[in-house]
């Protein structure tokens, strides 16, 4: 997974959960993408993001690419203070 701001980089902060575990935690979203593997060792895998403030210009906007050997999925929160998304990830494996 790649995540990063594609707007304006104006403080947007976040805190991103994988399978309720967290992987960053007030981590500021930058324009530079940061890249997070994903363990695929169940088959089913959940994403959280939560939105710790909305930076200097609202909403908090977060871009993620979620890729394995053959797709890729562009997704985009735009979230208020205290707002999250939520994916659940299913393998077909």
């Amino acid at each position: 997974m790649e995540l990063w701001d594609e707007e304006l980089e104006d403080g947007d902060k976040i805190d991103l959960f994988i399978n309720q575990k967290i992987v960053l935690e007030n981590f500021e979203i930058k324009n530079q993408k940061k890249i997070i593997k994903i363990p695929f060792s169940n088959s089913d895998v959940s994403v959280t993001v939560i939105a710790n403030n909305v930076g200097q210009k609202a909403p908090n906007t977060v871009s993620l690419i979620l890729r394995d050997k053959n797709n890729s999925h562009k997704i985009r929160t735009k979230l208020q203070q205290d707002e999250q998304a939520y994916i659940m990830l299913k393998s077909n494996q």
